[in-house]
């Protein structure tokens, strides 16, 4: 009827009566128990009592009973003995006061206790299954950290191809924007360069038809020698306003890298996802002169607005040549940089007290970063 490991239901579950307690001198006691159901009586021993009870608990409750034997339910395990045996209320389990136990009364009664199906366990079940509940728990915990593990790469795995596909992209978008700002200044040099040759053409022209005007006017062609001296003049006239445009196309170049500048500082910023509120601001990829006058510019204008501190980006220099950062010498290392200069009142208009290398959240210090102090 019951194979008496991993009982589930009531089938599983036996009642008999104790017949007999034997108590054997220097060996452990054992007993027997008479099924309800009919059958040669079940052998049992104090290792296969149910319901966490002793052999001497066991005793005293079979002992309430009297001459009446006791009843009892249990489990056969695959031996054959009686196991998880647990003495029963005989008013509880039989229903019709006849004073046995039938399949149907036990039934019943097991629907009215579920708790019976932990009862008749023993204590090695008990052992036994507590020891393979932490051996599910350890592995549980172990799936679960091993999920987690793998969540937490896969997050790290998108988190780094979002962030190289986002690096590429601005790269590329930089590489871009640099591209068309040098077209610009390349265009304008190049047309610099051509106004040069030609006023370099010129002064050839000027001085090639003056030596032979002069000749001209030796040998006494003078008709001829006021034409060439008059074609030197027209040249030369033309190459003195080629200075002046020569100059002009500086000052264009000039004011182009000013604003070139000022785009490559605002695509900057905006690769920052900070509000732009004055507490920080990034030099990155600007020229030095720039670099100075921008961040001059915007140091006052913190000042004056009350901003305690500011966050001055410039770059630790890893990729730059020979590993050294001009921008973060120009800005805040050199003995005569910018924030040096400004602490010693210097600079007119910016007083800072002091600034400082950033300390990442990390405790690291960031190479790369200064905190100026108003």
């Amino acid at each position: 009827m019951s194979h008496g490991y991993g009982t589930k239901d009531a089938s599983d579950i036996n009642s008999g009566r104790v017949v007999k307690l034997v108590a054997p001198a220097g060996r452990q006691p054992f007993g027997f128990i008479a099924p309800d159901s009919g059958g040669k009586d079940v052998w049992f021993a104090p290792h296969l009592l149910g319901d966490g009870k002793s052999w001497d608990e066991f005793k005293v409750q079979v002992g309430r009973y009297g001459t009446i034997p006791a009843p009892v339910s249990y489990v056969l395990d695959p031996k054959g003995r009686a196991k998880g045996v647990c003495v029963l209320s005989l008013a509880e389990v039989d229903g019709n006061d006849d004073g046995r136990i039938s399949e149907e009364e036990m039934a019943k009664y097991l629907e009215a206790h579920p708790e019976m199906f932990q009862k008749v366990k023993t204590q090695m079940d008990r052992e036994r299954e507590k020891r393979q509940e932490e051996r599910d728990a350890e592995h549980a915990a172990w799936v679960a950290k091993r999920k987690a593990e793998d969540a937490a790469y896969h997050k790290r795995k998108v988190a780094y191809q979002e962030q190289v596909k986002d690096d590429e992209a601005e790269a590329q978008e930089r590489q871009e924007l640099y591209a068309r700002l040098a077209a610009k200044e390349d265009a304008l040099r190049a047309k610099i360069e051509e106004t040069k040759a030609r006023r370099d053409s010129l002064k050839e022209q000027v001085n090639q038809l003056r030596d032979e005007a002069q000749k001209d006017w030796e040998s006494g062609a003078k008709a001829e020698c006021k034409a060439k001296q008059a074609k030197a003049n027209e040249l030369q006239e033309e190459r003195s306003g080629l200075y002046k445009e020569v100059d002009d196309l500086y000052d264009q170049l000039k004011n182009l890298d000013w604003s070139n500048n000022e785009e490559i500082f605002r695509w900057v910023q905006k690769r920052h996802d900070r509000p732009s509120d004055l507490s920080w601001f990034d030099l990155h990829g600007l020229d030095l002169n720039f670099a100075w006058w921008k961040a001059t510019e915007l140091l006052k204008a913190a000042q004056t607005l009350g901003v305690p501190r500011v966050e001055v980006i410039t770059g630790a220099g890893h990729h730059s040549e020979g590993g050294v950062s001009r921008l973060k010498q120009t800005i805040w290392t050199n003995s005569d940089s910018l924030l040096r200069s400004a602490k010693s009142g210097q600079i007119d208009d910016l007083h800072i007290t002091d600034f400082q290398q950033v300390v990442d959240d990390d405790g690291d210090q960031n190479p790369g970063t200064v905190m100026v102090l108003f």
